[in-house]
């Protein structure tokens, strides 16, 4: 994590890049959609559903690439899986899913951020926490995935 503290011009690229693939999921999303539930149908309709395809994947990369800049190999996964499985938590339908998953991760990266910055060297007690930025987001992510067990569906 030195490599990213020494580096101030990483995080406005990592924001960009989250900004990139957040409009990309959002603009082809009912595409992808149709695309992964028949792409029989999709190609039917006048998708390429083969660039699409690999659209998806592209995004999908710069995501683990992201991830493992920031959080390391171990904790990319965590990332990917905690925010969707608290979105299926607390939605129904897919626009709400995506919606919900998106602003779970920001908000985990976004709080990880803030207690890392401002908090990584906690006293509780005789208890002294040195909390590195992956392990805190990744805490953050589980703490809102426990809040949403606790919670309605919308």
């Amino acid at each position: 994590m030195e490599a990213f503290k020494s580096d101030a011009s990483v995080v406005p690229t990592g924001v960009l890049a989250v900004l990139g693939i957040i409009t990309v999921i959002s603009a082809f999303r009912h595409k992808l959609i149709l695309a992964l539930f028949s792409p029989e149908l999709a190609a039917a309709t006048g998708v390429n559903v083969a660039r699409l395809d690999l659209y998806y994947l592209l995004v999908f990369s710069l995501t683990v690439l992201l991830g493992l800049r920031f959080l390391g190999a171990l904790l990319v996964g965590a990332l990917i899986i905690i925010p969707a499985a608290t979105g299926r938590q607390l939605t129904h339908t897919l626009n709400a899913f995506l919606a919900a998953s998106s602003v779970t991760s920001v908000l985990a990266v976004a709080i990880g951020f803030l207690i890392n910055r401002y908090y990584s060297h906690l006293t509780l007690g005789s208890v002294t926490l040195n909390l590195s930025l992956g392990p805190a987001i990744i805490s953050v992510a589980t703490v809102l995935f426990l809040l949403s067990l606790l919670r309605r569906k919308i």
